[in-house]
């Protein structure tokens, strides 16, 4: 019996890989249609849309965030605040402690700010790009200590980092540091 059972194990799995792909396979091109198949009303759909992919509204959601970081960074806290707001028994220690942390001791606010600043680059947050930017402009850091940072972050981080670096720039741009 267990001879048979065992013999049988390396036929059943086959079975099931091929199952598994021909499955996938169909998933992925379930739509793909031989090109005798497609006929002329179909081949008129190719033909470039007129209309864009996204609203005006969103078009000018999208210009208006990369015009002014600053507003949006204040304009995304307030939902943050919101959030923060709808767990009263949460929240507040979180904020208590994340001021506690930039408080001057070993380190200065502004070495801080200028690490958060690097991390939050690393980690691709909006608002702590631009926030961090702007607390650092605040503890002391000047233009040339931001881009250091933001330097050291991108070696680290690669292109990724080096695609949000804008950011920064615009950050500093938009407080009269650039």
């Amino acid at each position: 019996m267990w001879q048979a059972f065992s013999a049988s194990v390396p036929i059943i799995g086959c079975a099931v890989l091929k199952i598994t792909y021909d499955l996938s396979l169909s998933f992925m091109f379930r739509n793909v249609k031989a090109p005798q198949e497609v006929g002329m009303a179909e081949r008129k759909r190719s033909v470039p849309r007129k209309t864009p992919r996204f609203s005006t509204r969103e078009y000018g959601d999208r210009r208006r965030r990369m015009d002014n970081q600053l507003e949006y960074y204040t304009e995304t806290g307030k939902y943050r605040d919101r959030f923060d707001e709808a767990l009263p028994k949460l929240m507040p220690s979180y904020s208590t402690f994340r001021k506690e942390v930039y408080k001057d001791r070993a380190l200065s606010q502004k070495t801080k700010r200028l690490i958060a600043l690097a991390a939050g680059l690393q980690s691709g947050c909006n608002r702590c790009i631009q926030g961090q930017t702007k607390d650092a402009v605040g503890a002391g850091a000047t233009k040339d200590e931001v881009l250091e940072a933001v330097a050291v972050a991108v070696v680290m981080g690669g292109t990724a980092v080096s695609a949000e670096t804008w950011r920064v720039v615009k950050v500093l741009e938009e407080l009269g540091k650039w």
